[in-house]
């Protein structure tokens, strides 16, 4: 599909917040989620992400959905891990 100029080039998939949603759900819960977005002065986006008032992960990038990503692949890698040691396999496959 060729860029017509109304379209962005490529597009930031949004699979680390479908899973950082879908371990929420299972566990605390999906009000349990906040995030912190800003525009840092070099342009730049900062993100962090919150569970339960705690941070959990953050990420930057010139892109402010890249910057939403990488946040939310910290903070579900860190959930994830969490969710392992306290239910181990029996409840999170691949512990």
């Amino acid at each position: 599909m060729a860029n017509n100029g109304n379209q962005a080039a490529s597009r930031v998939s949004s699979r680390y917040r479908l899973r950082l949603n879908n371990l929420l759900q299972r566990s605390y819960g999906s009000n349990a989620l906040a995030w912190e977005l800003a525009q840092e002065r070099n342009g730049a986006w900062h993100a962090i992400v919150y569970i339960s008032d705690v941070p959990y992960g953050e990420g930057r990038s010139y892109d402010r959905d890249e910057a939403l990503e990488i946040a939310a692949n910290v903070a579900s890698r860190e959930l994830y891990q969490e969710l392992c040691e306290r239910f181990g396999v029996t409840q999170f496959d691949g512990c």
